[in-house]
C-alpha cells in the first residue's frame, strides 16, 4: 500500500491543528503515514500515542520561540545588538553602518559576534542636515536636492519617522534608550514629527493631486461653512489670463452654499497676512511662550499617566510570575491556568505598548526657526515670482486656512509651535 514516510511527525508541522489536518487529509486520500523515529503502535492506541507526539511538538515549538525571543531581547537590551533576520532590514539604516564586536564566547570556544550601529562618517552629516532642514520647514524636494540620501522623495518619510535617530529602538513594543549613538537632538526630532503629522493630516490618503497642484493654497484652504477642502479650478484656458478660482468640495456635491473664491484675491490675502505675522517677532515670542506653558501642563499629565501604567504593569508582572511558579510546582499545566497565563501576558504586552507610546509622546520645548530667514525666503520667492518655491514655503509654515464667502477666516500656522490669526 502506498504511503508517506517521514523521519518524525514533527517534520509535517509543529502546529497541532495543522498536523492533524495534514495527516487526516493524507489518510482520507487512501495513503498511510509512517514515522521512522516515532514508535507508534498499530490500532486505536497508536492514534492516541500519535496525538501525544503532536502535542509535544507544538509545546516544543512554543518553548523554543520563547527562548529565541528571550535571547533576542537580552542581546538588544544588554549589548544593543541590531537584530538581523526576515523581520529586519539586512542593511544598516541610512546614516549608520554596522560594526562587528565580540559579545562573548560560545560553548565550543568560538567567539560570539554581534553587530551594532555606529554613525556612518559620510551619510550621518547628511541625515543631520535633512532633519535640520525639515525642522526649519523645508519641503521634501528641497531636502532631497540638498542631501540625495535616497533615490526618490517618498523615502524621506521613513527617515523622519524613525526614533532610531535619537538613539531609541522600538523592539516589539519595548523602548530601548541609548540603543545607538543619536544623530539628531530630541527637540529637532520632535519638531520634525509635528511637521510630518501636519502633512499627513493635511493631504490624507489618496490626495496626491493636491500635493502637486499649481495652486498656492491647494491642500491648505478649507471652507469655513462645511470644512470641506477648496479645490483649485480655472476657466477660459485659451485666454491670456484664465480665471483662476477655488471652489468648495461640499458645494460641488451640493452640500454647501459657499460661492467661488477668486484665487488671486484669496492667495494675496493669505500671503500678506503671513508676511505681516513674520514681521512681528515680539508677538511670535509671546505666542511661543504660551505654547511652551501648554506643553509643560500636558507633560505633567503624561508623567502621571506613565507612573500609573508602570505600576499597573509591575502588579501584572508579579501576578504572572506567581502563576508561573504554581504551574512549575504542580508539574503540569491545566487548560485554565494556561489560558489565564496567556490572558495576563496579552495584557502585559498591551500595557508595554501603551507605556512605549506614552514615552514617545513626551512634549518638548518648542524650537522656533529663524524668523528673519523665513521672512527673507518668503520675500525672495514673491519678488522673483517663483510660485513653486512660495507654494512649498507656505505648505511648510501654514497648517490650514479656513475662509467664508467674505474672504474672512482663520490662518493656522506652525513655527515650531502652532498658533492661529484671523484673516
Amino acid at each position: 500500500m502506498l504511503g508517506l514516510v517521514c523521519w518524525e511527525l514533527t517534520r509535517l508541522s509543529r502546529d497541532f491543528d495543522d498536523s492533524q489536518y495534514f495527516i487526516a487529509k493524507i489518510r482520507r486520500a487512501g495513503y498511510l503515514v509512517h514515522s521512522i523515529s516515532d514508535h507508534i503502535p498499530p490500532g486505536s492506541v497508536g492514534k492516541l500515542v500519535e496525538t501525544f507526539y503532536l502535542v509535544a511538538a507544538e509545546d516544543e515549538r512554543k518553548r523554543l520561540g520563547q527562548r529565541i525571543s528571550g535571547s533576542f531581547r537580552y542581546l538588544v537590551h544588554t549589548f544593543h545588538v541590531y537584530p538581523m533576520g526576515s523581520h529586519y532590514h539586512t542593511g544598516a539604516p541610512v546614516g549608520y553602518r554596522f560594526e562587528r564586536f565580540k559579545i562573548g564566547t560560545r560553548p565550543n570556544g568560538d567567539p560570539h559576534m554581534g553587530k551594532r550601529l555606529i554613525p556612518d562618517p559620510e551619510l550621518a552629516p547628511l541625515v543631520q542636515t535633512a532633519f535640520t532642514l525639515r525642522a526649519a520647514g523645508r519641503s521634501l524636494q528641497e531636502i532631497h536636492q540638498a542631501t540625495h540620501l535616497y533615490a526618490g522623495v517618498r523615502s524621506y518619510s521613513r527617515l523622519f519617522g524613525s526614533s532610531l535617530y535619537i538613539g531609541r529602538w522600538n523592539f516589539h513594543g519595548e523602548i530601548v534608550e541609548g540603543f545607538c549613538p543619536a544623530l539628531v537632538d530630541l527637540p529637532t526630532w520632535s519638531a520634525v514629527q509635528e511637521i510630518q503629522e501636519q502633512c499627513k493630516n493635511r493631504y490624507g490618503p489618496g490626495q496626491s493631486r493636491r500635493s502637486t497642484s499649481s495652486y498656492l493654497l491647494s491642500g491648505l484652504a478649507r471652507c469655513a461653512h462645511c470644512n470641506s477642502p477648496l479645490n483649485g479650478h480655472s476657466k477660459g484656458g485659451s485666454r491670456p489670463r484664465p480665471l483662476r478660482y477655488y471652489i468648495c468640495l461640499g458645494y460641488i456635491h451640493k452640500k454647501c452654499d459657499a460661492r467661488l473664491f477668486r484665487a488671486d484675491d484669496l492667495e494675496k490675502k493669505v500671503v500678506d497676512r503671513l508676511l505681516e505675522l513674520l514681521s512681528r517677532p515680539v508677538v511670535l515670542e509671546d505666542l511661543r511662550n504660551n505654547y511652551t506653558k501648554h506643553l509643560e501642563k500636558a507633560d505633567e499629565s503624561r508623567r502621571s499617566l506613565l507612573v500609573a501604567r508602570q505600576a499597573e504593569r509591575a502588579q501584572l508582572s508579579k501576578h504572572i510570575h506567581n502563576l508561573v511558579d504554581v504551574i512549575r510546582e504542580d508539574g503540569y499545566s491545566s487548560r485554565s491556568l494556561v489560558a489565564e497565563l496567556k490572558d495576563l501576558e496579552d495584557k502585559e504586552s498591551a500595557l508595554l505598548e501603551d507605556i512605549a507610546k506614552i514615552k514617545e509622546a513626551a512634549p518638548v520645548r518648542a524650537v522656533t526657526p529663524d524668523i528673519d530667514e523665513l521672512r527673507t525666503r518668503m520675500k525672495s520667492a514673491i519678488e522673483h515670482g517663483d510660485s513653486r518655491q512660495l507654494q512649498l514655503f507656505l505648505r511648510n509654515v501654514i497648517v490650514s486656512v479656513t475662509v467664508d464667502n467674505d474672504l474672512k477666516g482663520e490662518l493656522t500656522y506652525s513655527l515650531g509651535f502652532e498658533g492661529s490669526v484671523s484673516l
